[in-house]
Parts: C-alpha cells; structure tokens; sequence
C-alpha cells in the first residue's frame, strides 16, 4: 500500500508507514546534512525515525549550501 505525499514542491508516492530517516536516505544518500522540514515544521534528526509519513503531508529536504 502507497500514501502520496509531496516532496520539495512534487507529488510522488511512498510505502505507508515509510519514516522521514528512510525517505531522506532514500532521496539524499550522499547528503548526510539535510534539513527536513514537514508540514512547514523543521524536524530535529534525532526524530526522524519516530515519524512516519501521511498521506498528503509536505516534505522539504534542505541540503544546506557553502559559499561566501
């Protein structure tokens, strides 16, 4: 069974009970330093195991940007 939610601004499909540790491996497995923000709420790494996706929620994954 799939839910639909959407990440960075694209509607895609996910497993239920897919957590935000798996999608962010999923979706970034080289960038390690990525920001998840659900539902426009900034989610600590610590928790990203413990929260499972919805269907409809609004995932942004941030990778942050060096420069100066």
């Amino acid at each position: 069974m799939s839910i639909h939610i959407t990440l960075n601004g694209s509607r895609t499909s996910v497993a239920d009970a897919t957590t935000l540790r798996q999608l962010v491996r999923w979706h970034s497995p080289e960038e390690p330093a990525v920001a998840v923000a659900l539902n426009q709420r900034f989610i600590p790494r610590s928790e990203h195991g413990d929260v499972h996706l919805s269907e409809g929620d609004e995932v942004e994954l941030v990778t942050p940007m060096q420069g100066g």
